[in-house]
């Protein structure tokens, strides 16, 4: 599956910001997020139905076991910029229950970049996006993949998100999601 650039727009270097508090972001099959407040100068707190939780860069949830080393990698991905990317490679780690024969050894390589910026439409309404990707390999070379991101500086959204995977077995993370309805604050999108 190919992503088909949208029309282009001039944006100019964003610095990251949480959406105002009170924000809701509905997603197809009834994914509905809610933003609280700004947790920490680069975290968003959330709730994603009935799990409250932070957002990194509003990106990748704090609680996943690599969230440290890719906060200090998405730091130096801010403002935003076309071209700007970042590289991170995590050392394999364990991970696994205390029993042996169910721990494995993993790491990645991974590269973010700020591909372009574009005119994103969406059923909640037109926006004016940076598009991110995430594309990582694992060190073994066992699979590989892509994130893509619209994230819409003026309100710090990520109005839609893709996943691709290239090869492995590893299963899908995140649902492919496009914003249907945005509520910033008390005002609703068109």
């Amino acid at each position: 599956m190919a992503v088909v650039p949208g029309e282009p727009v001039a944006l100019a270097p964003a610095a990251f910001r949480c959406p105002p508090t009170g924000t809701v972001v509905e997603y197809e099959a009834g994914r509905t997020i809610t933003y609280l407040a700004q947790e920490q100068p680069d975290a968003c707190l959330i709730t994603n139905g009935a799990r409250t939780q932070s957002m990194i860069y509003n990106l990748i949830p704090a609680d996943r076991r690599a969230a440290d080393a890719l906060r200090s990698v998405l730091t130096k991905l801010w403002p935003l910029q076309v071209g700007k990317a970042v590289i991170s490679e995590r050392d394999p780690f364990l991970t696994g229950n205390d029993d042996i024969d169910a721990k494995f050894v993993t790491g990645v390589n991974e590269t973010i970049t700020v591909l372009r910026s574009e005119r994103l439409i969406t059923p909640a309404g037109t926006f004016d996006t940076y598009v991110i990707e995430r594309a990582y390999t694992s060190l073994y070379g066992d699979s590989a993949g892509r994130y893509y991101y619209w994230y819409e500086p003026k309100n710090g959204l990520v109005l839609k998100g893709l996943y691709e995977r290239d090869s492995g077995v590893n299963k899908v993370r995140a649902p492919n999601m496009t914003a249907q309805r945005v509520q910033i604050g008390a005002a609703r999108s068109q």
